[in-house]
Order: C-alpha cells, then structure tokens, then sequence
C-alpha cells in the first residue's frame, strides 16, 4: 500500500494510510527513556564535560543507543531543522535522498535513502518513518517500511537556559538491523549517530547566524 501512494499519488489513499501505521507508534516508553537519558549522562564527568565544550555524546550498544549535543539555538529552530524531512538530504550525512509522503496535521511519513560506507563496500538502504509529533518538544518515530527489521525512537528537545537561546537535543533510538552483521552494523550505526548529531548542531546554528 506504502508503494502505491508513492507510485500513482492518489491522495485517497493518504488517510488509510496513516491510520494504519501512526496507531502503532511509540508513546510512553520512548518519552521516559529520552527524560532519563541527560540525568544519566550528567552523572558521567567525561560526558558531562564533552556536551559542555559542544561536542556529540552517543552512549549505547547492541542497537540501543542515547545521542546528545547541546545546540545554541532557540527550541523554534531546533525544530524546524528536525522536521525538515525534504532536506535531510541537504545537510544530513549518508543520506542521499529524504522526502515527505504524508502529513495529517502533527503526524507525518517520510521517505529517505541512505547511503554508508563500510570499508570498501557501499551499503544502501530504504526506510519510511511515521513520526508524531509534539511542537516544539518532542518527535517520536517509528519504521512502517524499510530494509532493516526495525527502527523507533524520538527525537527530544530540551530548553536549557531561555534568555540566551540553548537546547539539549537528546535522540534516543532501537535498531534491529535483521541478519546483517551485527556487531559491525551497531558500531557503524553508532558512529553516523555521532556525525548526524553534529551535522544537525551545524546547520541549527547555521540558521540561527550563530
């Protein structure tokens, strides 16, 4: 059904669509992971000191990972970069193509292909994410479709001081890669984590003229 709305554009079908893949996206565990996740960090001193110096931390393994970098823009533009589901591709790394399928008020699919490199082999992938989302705090997401068995999580926003314009992003996401190699998978997943972090701090402040 996913390739038929993409393939003929019948915007019939955009409503059935939707009310069958956003019902199952996460709702409460991924909130509570992504409020936990600084607290735990916080207590990291190595940790605590690389976000402050504006650097990306990515704790996790075996598919479950936490990423966050402190970003200084306001929450409005920290958004705006995180929904700009047309241009991932524009600023994003591994990502060659993003595009937006479906939006029904604060719920969305989008479409994206990603491109890695893993030693001298290129690895190309498909996914398409129904998102839900809570302006201008939190994105949760959720794989309907896609060459990896499953993928879900949120995006976070985090206010940390007003006056000035500073965010916590926190990112929290499980990934199932299926029968890959998994070890190999997470430790590159893992890092593009990284690199996707830092990208997203670039261009945040990039629109902010920071």
């Amino acid at each position: 059904m996913l390739n038929a709305v993409v393939n003929s554009g019948m915007t019939a079908v955009l409503p059935m669509l939707l009310a069958i893949a956003l019902p199952i996206l996460p709702t409460v565990a991924p909130r509570a992971v992504a409020q936990e996740a600084p607290q735990t960090l916080a207590q990291d001193v190595p940790n605590r000191e690389a976000l402050q110096s504006g650097e990306a931390v990515v704790s996790g393994t075996e598919g479950n990972f936490v990423g966050q970098v402190i970003v200084n823009v306001p929450a409005e533009t920290a958004w705006e970069v995180l929904t700009d589901y047309d241009n991932f591709e524009n600023f994003l790394p591994g990502i060659s193509s993003s595009r937006l399928l479906v939006r029904e008020g604060n719920q969305t699919i989008f479409e994206q292909v990603n491109e890695v490199r893993i030693a001298f082999i290129s690895r190309r992938s498909r996914v398409r994410i129904a998102t839900h989302e809570t302006f201008p705090q939190r994105i949760a997401f959720q794989m309907v479709e896609g060459d990896v068995d499953s993928v879900e999580g949120s995006w976070q926003i985090d206010t940390l001081d007003p006056t000035t314009g500073q965010v916590m992003i926190t990112h929290q996401v499980t990934v199932d890669p299926g029968d890959d190699d998994r070890g190999l998978f997470f430790n590159v997943y893992r890092n593009n984590l990284r690199d996707t972090l830092n990208a997203l701090k670039r261009e945040m402040e990039r629109r902010a003229g920071v």
